[in-house]
């Protein structure tokens, strides 16, 4: 029982370090409107820039300010 919660904890903390450089290339794309070269090795930090650019793009579109 304790090994499967071990092992919970340890999925539960990088989930954590996954979904934070996520959220960082969104606030990246959106608010500095630059990557960051020290989060560049994350995949999910790039995905996470991406959809910020999408984001970004789809509110010039609309008109609605962002930063």
């Amino acid at each position: 029982m304790s090994n499967e919660t071990n092992e919970n904890d340890i999925i539960a903390k990088r989930r954590v370090g996954y979904l934070s450089h996520y959220t960082q290339g969104i606030e990246d794309a959106l608010y500095d409107e630059s990557s960051n070269p020290k989060n560049t090795f994350s995949d999910y930090y790039k995905k996470g820039y991406k959809k910020g650019l999408d984001i970004k793009e789809k509110m010039l579109i609309k008109g609605i300010p962002y930063g």
